[in-house]
């Protein structure tokens, strides 16, 4: 019997993990293996995941935009091999990454059953990205590759957006169903569909654009930071700059998960069940110099808000 697929996407900061770390936090949910394919040197959103305590193959630096790479490939043939205990198999994609052409090698795929394309929104900026010139088009392709939109960040919307979202949504993936969320929390029923996906069996796409190039960087952060300051630079990061997200320390030695999409901006207390947590941020943009300007100002806000040494002090006669 084919193991059952579900290819969850969205862009970057739509609230993927958080839809997953829900969907495992419910008791009437179905157990799943999910494989979190990051961009970026360090994979967060694995790790935010294996804290559940759910059963997590991380595939770190992986885009997959147009196909199975050969990690992601890897790792579902491992699954293959121990399908007796493999019920049902989750691919958080990267947000970078193309829905369509992934899922088509993954319906190609022997033993595997493509149940659904699960798309993730950020209800309150996905219009916007979506003109992005450097991402729309690829924003747009996520929507239209869905047999499912979740609207996360519902509760940011009032009545009026809300129906102009979802009658621009309607427009663009007449086929999908949607259900709305906040926080990432949905019905375990309504992503877990057993009906194939409208793309199971379809033609294979043709070569198209690879669309926007994307770039990361990593920014180390092993000493303790201010937590006001931090939250200040990230309220006004360019918007240019997609997603920041990590690990940090403040002064009272405390860890803090660090998420930034856009102008949200969220830093709060985190429990880590297995040490040493990453202490960086991730930085992800489709413009270069613009993620080179905002990693030199968190470098220099680093060095500035760094209390002196005690060797520094100069001593007055």
């Amino acid at each position: 019997m084919a193991i059952p697929v579900t290819l969850l996407s969205g862009y970057l900061g739509a609230g993927k993990t958080t839809v997953i770390n829900h969907l495992l936090s419910r008791p009437d949910g179905p157990p799943i293996t999910v494989l979190v394919n990051d961009f970026g040197a360090i994979n967060i959103d694995a790790r935010l995941i294996a804290d559940r305590g759910a059963d997590t193959i991380t595939l770190t630096n992986g885009c997959a935009c147009c196909s199975i790479d050969d990690d992601l490939g890897s790792a579902l043939q491992a699954q293959l091999a121990r399908r007796d205990v493999t019920n049902r198999i989750v691919i958080e994609a990267s947000g970078v990454a193309e829905p369509r052409r992934m899922a088509q090698s993954i319906a190609a795929w022997p033993g595997l059953q493509l149940a659904s394309i699960v798309t993730v929104l950020d209800a309150a900026n996905v219009r916007a990205r979506a003109k992005d010139k450097f991402v729309g088009s690829l924003v747009q392709r996520q929507i239209e590759a869905a047999d499912m939109l979740i609207l996360n960040k519902i509760d940011l919307l009032d009545a009026d957006r809300i129906g102009d979202v979802k009658g621009w949504l309607m427009r663009l993936a007449p086929r999908a169903r949607t259900a709305d969320a906040t926080n990432g929390a949905v019905d375990p029923a309504d992503v877990f569909s057993d009906a194939d996906s409208h793309l199971e069996g379809s033609a294979p796409e043709q070569e198209a654009d690879h669309g926007p190039h994307f770039h990361s960087t990593t920014l180390p952060l092993h000493a303790a930071v201010d937590v006001e300051g931090l939250k200040r630079i990230l309220s006004r990061v360019p918007s240019a700059i997609h997603r920041v997200k990590g690990f940090v320390q403040d002064t009272r030695g405390r860890k803090l998960l660090v998420q930034c999409a856009g102008r949200q901006v969220r830093v709060e207390p985190y429990e880590a069940r297995n040490e040493p947590l990453p202490m960086a941020l991730v930085c992800i943009a489709a413009d270069r110099s613009a993620l080179d300007a905002f990693s030199r100002a968190i470098a220099d806000w680093v060095l500035s808000s760094r209390p002196p040494s005690k060797n520094s002090v100069e001593t007055a006669p």
